[in-house]
């Protein structure tokens, strides 16, 4: 009789796959866990003797001794002849993971065997099943050394995943890990030493075998087993090492010397660089020219809401984005316009969240500027003389990172409602706009130019034809530009206007120079004369300028760098308001001035990794009484925002030119002529402030715009009201995590971090108390641990991770500290955080070095030495760069991580970052030195990956995106069709592999073939640039992080359904996602037209199914909804066409029998409700259960069953029983 674990083994097997092999084959397969079990010559006699009958164990091999024996020694206790002594030739076991005495050295290990068995019994099933090895002689020893090798290939069989060569790199990890436990490492070297060496260089796609591999170069460093810790072996990770593939820059890591570089012959790579570049464009230019690409991608933006974006079948028009916000907090306002004798009527312009118009004094705002091709806003002005006309400069003017460029000026002569696109498209970024007080035709445009590079079109533009004609009045050279320019309010052709020299670069911004300067014309700017008469000259920033009413008062505030002399002046200590507390000198403290202290929104002189700014004068108000002809300094202490290119801006009292405001980080206020300076004037409020407006009727009433959006006051400054209205986050990532119903993170310019539901628990959307903060300062990437969603990271600016727990709200820094001797860590201004997809307690974060952590966060080892160029001419800079930007782990594989830097380099590791492959030069020259945006993993293939780089830093907006397959040795471009943006980020889809999504500085692209062709996903986003973009893999949404709007969410459940091969069906119908919402519930009580709240999606199954043909007869298709008995319930009404349908139910059944109205419903809407006004029948909701939905097409019948949830009873009225709440419910509290 076999032992009771050698029956349950039978027992096992034959409930298992293996029992449907054919009988030789099962047995063979028994044989192979009898070889792992027992050894190999007890294997073939008990496998038979079972059989037979002639065989019997002693006893089952269990307790301590039997797992201290050797297989001999066992032999020798079960063996018939067990006196004999043991063979040493069987020692060498068929598995690398059993070990002397047939048991499993740990639960790990039983788990990777599990892998391994059931890929075995995948191949077997494929393959035809050959002779088994030939039974041992005797007392069952093998007696040959090709038997054993049969017997080994046998327990190891060669296929394509699992072959003779990962049981050889499996080999060699074990002799660096478990040693002499698993294998023989004495006799594997000596066969390798044997075996013949082979000659460098790769196959066609740039691999070579792994025992080559291991055959190159100086053997890795023996890992030592210690008490403290352990190199776990797992012998499932068949990684290529890095120095497997040619034509790479690797480097190892060695001993105690660090990191070594290793390069290869570079003519062993298998495409060159040169040659890379011709791969990459050669698909670029099939549509003839770049000049035609350019123009086909720049329409994609117009396409307006009324026209239909149908691409393979697709009408994308069917699937809408859902806007949630948030806008509890908003984003950078940059101007604001009022009706002039009309303060009810109000235009807010915004950095990147377009124009927005209200006439009701901001209960009620609606976006005015959503269709056209840019959003970001410099400038915007109404006519003094005709309140219908406004003018729009396009391009913010700020000199931020995410300050977007614009294409020139825009022109409405409806208060708004529609533009007309007026000129100056290589303007980029305009600070003013002035219009003639008394000609609405006679405008003046201080346009900056490029941001990112020199170009010609910029200086001081003149119409005096409305816009149809314009002339360079002014130009100075091709860094500077103008940002600022008033007229006499006496005599309109005094014109004065204030020029700016600037240049930002990725690592480093040149704010100053001697091209800025105050200018002034007398007539009409035909002519120019620049002011002196007591302004300072050399190196001059930022000039702001303002008029007061009666043309003789001016005031300019000006940065000054020029070197700060030894004596500093003393502050005059008597009078105003606020006397003897100007500001200090620095600015970049994290305290709360004035309101809420977030971060200062810009980069400071102290930016880790940043070199430190030699000190400078500071900001200086300069004030003039004669006209302009002479000027002197009026503070004695800076004033003003640091850094000044992010300000400028200087107001006077209409009525009082002792009056004056000056916008910073806080509101600087003084009633003396600027003597005294006090920093009080927005207590209260959001910092980092940019535009105000003063009430020329009432000079107490005054709107407010800074970072944190829209305030107003009533009473001069001294309390402020905040519109919670507008939603205009500029969020730069998102995050998901895995609740019911899943909640979104992620991180904002100068608003911290936020979590918000993406469906609200009012039945009517989501509500302000529904949103919550989790991190302060810039906010950026947030990770949730995907086990529990109470565990999130986050982070602010320059490398300032930390770890919150929601529960407790209890905070932890874990930013990786620096260890003695390393040089310091340059962290990105939005620092990379990732959680590993196969362990959620390993998390990365990135310097210029990779760090990993496996407690998340708790401790930190530097993984990856340097990636960056390390350019020391980069490093001088202003800005932290030379820095890693993004990170990612494959999904399929662990430990083969892709990183990419500011600097262009891309990188890649295949063993957890032992060794880095360097794979910058296998992309076109026309990437070299780009920023890297986006690194994206596959979900499906191993050696896949996705590198999108950004030209915006360079301005320079052709869309560059790529993908491998074979650990970045080849690269192909998919950037044709994509339109003239730079792409942020790409996702590719975890269920269809072609199902791939780009968002750009525009909005969001999609791709069904795996890039070969792209359409946009416009309907319900406004142009936007959509900085990261994530997919929850339960709900098939998909969420935008837009900078400037928000995020965004959009349901593509059939999108992830339609791959290849279901589009290649004549029908085929769509897996069916439920939504039920809480009824009776309206939010935290009634807060009036003024309270923000985003919808909820709309409640039903929600079904799709796709039609390779158009129907002949539209009656040939119908949708049906059976029960669990098959009973039809509704029958939903749809339009079927030739491509993809989309049709809702809204989990109602017909109430009458026979009323074919209620039960046909609406156009793929599912009927809809009367309530008795005469529309059809409302019907009864349906109870929880099991529903099909049955689609017809001819003869033909498809289901696909679904379940439907009803949401929990509400909860009874606080305060109220049971019975008065029900008595009350349908009542509009």
């Amino acid at each position: 009789m076999l032992p009771r674990g050698r029956r349950h083994r039978l027992d096992r097997h034959r409930r298992s796959p293996f029992s449907r092999l054919p009988a030789p084959h099962l047995e063979d397969v028994r044989l192979r866990q009898d070889l792992r079990t027992h050894g190999r010559g007890d294997a073939r006699g008990v496998h038979e003797g079972a059989a037979a009958g002639s065989a019997q164990l002693e006893r089952p091999l269990r307790g301590p001794r039997d797992r201290r024996l050797g297989v001999h020694q066992r032999r020798r206790k079960l063996g018939p002849d067990a006196r004999q002594p043991p063979d040493r030739s069987r020692r060498r076991h068929p598995h690398p993971l059993a070990r002397p005495g047939g048991r499993h050295r740990n639960a790990r290990a039983r788990r990777v065997d599990r892998r391994l068995r059931r890929c075995r019994s995948a191949h077997d099933r494929g393959r035809r099943p050959g002779p088994a090895p030939r039974a041992a002689q005797g007392n069952g020893a093998v007696d040959s050394r090709r038997e054993r090798g049969a017997l080994r290939r046998a327990s190891f069989p060669y296929c394509a995943e699992y072959g003779r060569d990962d049981l050889v790199l499996a080999r060699a990890r074990a002799q660096e890990g478990r040693g002499r436990h698993h294998l023989h490492p004495r006799r594997d070297r000596q066969a390798d030493r044997d075996r013949p060496r082979q000659e460098e260089g790769g196959d066609e796609r740039g691999h070579v075998e792994p025992a080559q591999a291991l055959r190159t170069g100086p053997r890795p460093p023996r890992w030592r087993r210690t008490r403290t810790s352990r190199r776990p072996w797992r012998p499932w990770r068949r990684h290529r090492l890095a120095r497997d593939l040619p034509g790479h820059r690797s480097l190892r890591r060695g001993g105690d010397v660090g990191w070594v570089e290793r390069r290869s012959r570079p003519e062993t790579r298998t495409i060159q660089r040169g040659q890379s570049a011709v791969r990459s464009e050669v698909r670029i230019m099939k549509s003839a020219t770049t000049v035609t690409t350019a123009i086909l991608g720049a329409a994609v933006f117009l396409t307006s809401s009324g026209t239909s974006v149908t691409a393979q079948g697709v009408d994308y028009d069917s699937f809408s984005w859902r806007s949630i916000g948030p806008a509890v907090f908003s984003g950078r306002v940059v101007d604001i316009a009022v009706k002039p004798g009309d303060p009810s009527t109000i235009w807010v312009a915004s950095g990147s969240g377009g124009l927005w118009k209200t006439t009701n004094r901001g209960t009620k705002w609606k976006p005015v500027f959503d269709d056209l091709p840019v959003i970001s806003i410099g400038d915007v002005a109404v006519a003094p003389s005709d309140s219908d006309v406004l003018w729009i400069g396009s391009g913010e003017a700020n000199n931020q990172r995410s300050s977007y460029w614009g294409d020139g000026v825009y022109k409405s002569t409806d208060g708004g409602d529609s533009w007309t696109h007026m000129g100056l498209p290589e303007s980029h970024h305009i600070g003013r706009i002035v219009i003639h007080p008394s000609n609405p035709d006679i405008v003046y445009v201080a346009a900056l130019g490029h941001l990112y590079s020199a170009n010609p079109e910029r200086g001081l533009y003149r119409t005096r034809d409305g816009g149809k004609t314009w002339k360079l009045v002014k130009f100075i050279d091709a860094d500077t530009g103008f940002v600022d320019v008033v007229l006499d309010p006496t005599n309109p052709d005094t014109v004065f206007a204030a020029s700016y020299q600037r240049r930002r670069r990725a690592w480093h911004f040149s704010e100053s120079g001697p091209g800025s300067a105050v200018w002034r014309s007398t007539n009409g700017g035909d002519s120019w004369k620049r002011v002196r008469g007591g302004l300072p000259k050399g190196e001059i920033g930022r000039i702001g300028l303002c008029m007061f009413g009666d043309g003789k008062t001016l005031y300019a505030t000006v940065e000054n760098r020029n070197p700060k002399g030894v004596e500093r002046p003393r502050a005059d200590a008597t009078g105003g308001n606020g006397a003897g507390r100007d500001e200090r000198t620095d600015e970049t403290e994290e305290e709360d001035i004035g309101g809420h202290r977030w971060g200062d929104g810009a980069e400071g002189d102290a930016a880790p990794g940043a070199a430190p700014a030699a000190p400078v004068i500071g900001n200086e108000i300069y004030r003039s009484d004669d006209g302009g002809e002479s000027w002197r300094r009026v503070n004695e202490r800076t004033v003003g925002g640091s850094p000044p290119y992010y300000y400028g801006q200087i107001r006077t009292n209409p009525r009082d030119k002792e009056d004056v405001w000056v916008l910073g980080v806080p509101v600087y206020h003084s009633t003396n002529g600027g003597k005294t300076w006090g920093r009080n004037g927005a207590r209260g409020v959001h910092v980092d402030h940019h535009a105000l407006w003063i009430d020329p009727e009432d000079p107490d009433h005054m709107l407010l715009g800074n970072d944190g959006g829209l305030c107003q006051t009533y009473d001069g400054g001294k309390t402020w009201d905040i519109f919670n209205n507008l939603p205009l986050a500029q969020f730069y990532a998102v995050a998901l995590d895995n609740r019911k119903p899943y909640r979104v993170y992620g991180g904002t310019q100068d608003n911290g971090s936020w979590g918000i539901p993406s469906i609200g628990k009012a039945s009517r959307g989501i509500y302000e108390s529904d949103v919550y903060r989790v991190n302060g300062g810039d906010g950026f990437y947030c990770a949730v641990d995907p086990e529990d969603p109470d565990v999130v990271y986050s982070e602010s600016q320059f490398g300032r991770p930390s770890r919150l727990d929601l529960r407790t709200m209890e905070r932890k820094s874990i930013r990786p500290p620096r260890k003695r001797g390393e040089p310091g860590a340059r962290y990105n201004w939005m620092t990379p955080i990732v959680i590993s997809p196969h362990n959620p307690r390993t998390i990365y974060i990135a310097s210029q070095r990779l760090h990993r952590s496996y407690d998340r966060g708790d401790s930190w080892e530097a993984i990856s030495p340097d990636l960056t160029t390390d350019d020391p001419e980069k490093k001088k800079g202003n800005v932290p760069h030379c820095t890693i930007t993004t990170v990612s782990e494959s999904p399929v594989r662990k430990g083969v991580i892709w990183v990419g830097t500011d600097d262009g380099n891309v990188w890649v590791t295949q063993d957890a970052g032992r060794h880095w492959r360097d794979v910058t030069d296998m992309f076109p020259d026309s990437t070299q030195a780009l920023w890297v945006s986006r690194v994206e993993a596959s979900h499906h293939d191993k050696g896949k990956c996705y590198v999108s780089f950004t030209g915006y830093r360079e301005d320079r907006f052709k869309p560059e995106l790529f993908v491998t397959d074979d650990f970045g040795g080849t690269w192909t471009s998919l950037s044709e069709g994509l339109p003239q943006s730079s792409v942020n980020v790409v996702r590719e889809d975890s269920k269809n592999e072609d199902l791939l999504f780009v968002g750009n500085e525009h909005g969001v692209q999609v791709s069904l073939d795996a890039g070969d062709t792209w359409a946009p996903l416009s309907k319900g986003m406004p142009t936007n640039p959509v900085h990261d973009l994530a997919i929850h893999q339960r709900d098939s949404d998909i969420v935008a992080a837009t900078h400037g709007r928000g995020f965004f969410v959009l349901d593509v459940a059939p999108l992830r359904e339609l791959t290849a091969k279901n589009r290649a069906k004549d029908v085929h119908l769509c897996g069916a996602r439920v939504i039920t919402l809480r009824s009776g519930m309206t939010g935290a009580g009634d807060g009036g037209a003024r309270v923000w709240r985003a919808p909820n999606p709309r409640s039903g199954a929600h079904l799709a199914f796709w039609l390779a043909n158009a129907p002949e007869n539209a009656d040939d298709v119908k949708l049906e909804i059976r029960d669990a008995a098959g009973t039809r319930i509704r029958t939903v009404r749809i339009t079927a066409k030739q491509g993809l349908n989309r049709a809702r139910w809204d989990l109602r059944q017909v109430t009458r029998r026979g009323n074919q109205r209620g039960a046909a419903g609406g156009r793929g809407r599912g009927g809809r409700s009367s309530r008795g006004r005469g529309r059809g029948t409302q019907g009864r909701s349906v109870p929880s259960g099991t529903y099909a939905a049955v689609l017809k097409v001819g003869e033909e019948e498809y289901a696909v069953a679904f379940h439907v949830q009803t949401p929990p009873p509400r909860p009874a009225l606080e305060g109220m029983g049971e019975d008065e709440d029900q008595r009350l419910k349908g009542r509009d509290f």
